[in-house]
């Protein structure tokens, strides 16, 4: 007896740190969904901020040339002359930062025109479980298909005590009638042998 004991509180032990675990992990996805929706809200916001970037260092590129000359047109005596090189440069560093900044302005008109909603995330499906005392000890607790998996083992009774958040007091599991359909389908024990 001492050995089954032993085994039936092992296995317990370990469904429950299976349990908590499953737990952790339904947690973390949560949070990490929560995270990845709060980022797609925000794609837009940070678009503009990377396209406003661009678009000041564009400008800056554009100033430093003009003070250092470059892009100059000298028709005078001078042997400069004229730069196209320099002045082609001008144009393509121009064009890309009104590009960027015209396409800049056009994603916060079309985000203005658009409402967009974060979808919202489900809440967690609502599991019923039970603490089971064993021992003199409070267990668990453990959801319905844990409790199944026990009754067929023969871990849980219909006289073993049990408690869920809502109820004013410990039960007999046989008396609790969301868990006695655990108890329809489990094989009834078997009487003592009569001794002649």
């Amino acid at each position: 007896m001492a050995v089954t004991r032993d085994i039936a509180a092992a296995r317990i032990e370990s469904e429950t740190q299976d349990y908590v675990e499953r737990l952790r992990i339904q947690r973390e996805e949560g949070q990490y969904t929560m995270h990845k929706q709060t980022q797609s809200a925000n794609i837009g916001a940070f678009t503009v901020e990377k396209q406003a970037e661009v678009g000041v260092a564009g400008a800056q590129a554009l100033g430093q040339m003009g003070a250092n000359g470059a892009g100059d047109v000298n028709l005078g005596s001078s042997s400069e002359g004229f730069n196209m090189g320099a002045m082609m440069a001008s144009i393509a560093v121009g064009g890309a930062v009104g590009q960027n900044i015209a396409g800049a302005m056009n994603q916060v008109m079309g985000n203005m025109s658009q409402t967009s909603q974060p979808q919202a995330v489900p809440p967690a499906v609502p599991t019923t479980a039970y603490h089971v005392a064993f021992n003199g000890q409070a267990t668990g607790p453990f959801e319905l298909s844990v409790l199944a998996q026990m009754t067929v083992n023969g871990q849980l009774t219909v006289d073993s005590l049990v408690w869920k958040s809502g109820m004013p007091q410990w039960a007999k599991a046989g008396t609790v009638p969301e868990l006695q359909a655990l108890f329809a389908s489990s094989i009834p024990p078997i009487p003592p042998i009569e001794q002649q």
